[in-house]
């Protein structure tokens, strides 16, 4: 059976994640996820708030063990589940790039950390197993189920981290990208998570331009792979350079180009219609981005009545 998510973004006042929270669960939400983001406040003390605010629903944390320590992610959620429960999930990501080398951290090896990452999870399930001479975090306090993603973008990423994880957090929204992505995948059971920017159609200009920055963030950062296979070159380096020059409203001449490709925009029909396509070839999870949870309202009327006919 699909699954509904809706990311909360951590830089939104903490009374308004509460109330948008709180009507996720009520509106048959299954998971509400918060994301790791250099200019945000940290998303695992959110993810405690939410928690507390809510009674059922699953909380999903998506961070990087670039830029926190493994021992921190594994203990946070220790403490998480001793608290509130058998109610997480895990994502672990690259971050990005250029944001990290910024920040004086070394960009490169992320898989190979990502996979040591997992290896500390006292988990007997794991598909990751820990050999003999590989260190690991000493005798954790069991932790419960904890469903762990990695999110990928590119081949390498897609197929390595499929064989690791349990599941896949891919950056896209679109069933054409997502139909190239599960190419790369050759195990079984791997749970696919989309993820992507949505907005049920609005009149407040606002939420739109917040949609067209949010759709061309993730075009800005896809992999050369992806932006060569779709022949996205030329689009993308244009909306790169809107970014450099700081003109984000001159986004509005490529909204057909980024909401059409990177994001879910439209009346209640037409998000059904692209969230059925994504079942229909193979996904499990379909994450509904910012800024859906700008708007109470949307929020509402894309929980429940979503469900009910999917």
């Amino acid at each position: 059976m699909l699954e509904l998510g809706i990311n909360f973004n951590t830089d939104l006042p903490l009374n308004n994640i509460i109330e948008g929270v709180k009507i996720a669960e009520a509106y048959g939400y299954d998971y509400i996820w918060v994301g790791e983001a250099f200019h945000y406040p940290h998303p695992i003390p959110i993810a405690a708030l939410i928690s507390k605010a809510t009674k059922r629903i699953k909380v999903g944390i998506i961070i990087s063990p670039k830029v926190n320590r493994c021992i921190h992610i594994v203990k946070s959620i220790q403490v998480l589940q001793e608290v509130y429960g058998d109610r997480y999930a895990l994502g672990l990501i690259p971050g990005d790039a250029l944001r990290l080398k910024r920040l004086g951290l070394n960009a490169s090896n992320i898989l190979k950390e990502i996979k040591l990452c997992i290896k500390n999870f006292p988990r007997e399930d794991l598909k990751v197993k820990l050999s003999p001479k590989e260190p690991a975090i000493y005798k954790l306090c069991r932790l419960t189920s904890l469903p762990i993603y990695i999110g990928a973008s590119g081949p390498k990423m897609i197929n390595e981290g499929s064989k690791i994880a349990d599941g896949l957090l891919l950056n896209y929204i679109n069933p054409e990208f997502i139909k190239w992505a599960l190419k790369f995948i050759d195990v079984e059971n791997c749970c696919i998570a989309a993820f992507g920017p949505t907005l049920l159609k609005t009149n407040s200009e606002n939420l739109l331009n917040e949609l067209r920055v949010s759709a061309a963030v993730v075009a800005a950062g896809a992999s050369k792979s992806f932006i060569k296979e779709f022949k996205l070159e030329k689009e993308i380096e244009e909306v790169k350079d809107v970014f450099v020059k700081g003109e984000a409203n001159a986004l509005i001449k490529y909204d057909e180009f980024l909401l059409n490709k990177f994001a879910v925009y439209g009346g209640f029909q037409e998000v059904k219609n692209k969230v059925e396509e994504l079942k229909s070839i193979g996904v499990d999870q379909v994450i509904f981005g910012a800024p859906l949870c700008k708007n109470l309202e949307a929020i509402k009327k894309l929980g429940k009545p979503l469900k009910l006919d999917l």
